[in-house]
């Protein structure tokens, strides 16, 4: 038996979080502070998978998750690995066409 363990997002998604922005009244946007905290977590999280040579293929809102640390922006979590692989390439080339990283390598 499988038993996957994973951390709770009491903030939910970044897709969520974007969607209730839509509905306020305001529709203020994010601030720019917090817009690039979440990338530079999320840039760290990519650099060190792809340093272990793993690839997500499914990057989305949807599967980048906001955790309380008691900080006003959140901390990042990525998240949904089900189509994730690790890559036979020794090192990444600076260009990888998209249709090879494409499930039954599809053309997108």
């Amino acid at each position: 038996m499988l038993n996957i363990v994973m951390e709770f997002a009491s903030r939910g998604s970044v897709e969520g979080a974007i969607q209730e922005r839509q509905k306020a009244d305001n529709r203020a946007p994010f601030a720019e502070l917090t817009v690039i905290s979440w990338l530079q977590q999320l840039g760290g999280a990519l650099q060190h998978m792809h340093s272990k040579q793993i690839l997500h293929r499914d990057l989305k809102a949807a599967n980048v998750f906001l955790t309380d640390d008691g900080s006003a922006d959140g901390s990042v979590k990525l998240g949904d690995f089900g189509i994730s692989k690790v890559s036979p390439m020794q090192t990444t080339p600076p260009y990888i066409p998209s249709h090879t990283l494409t499930p039954l390598n599809l053309p997108s």
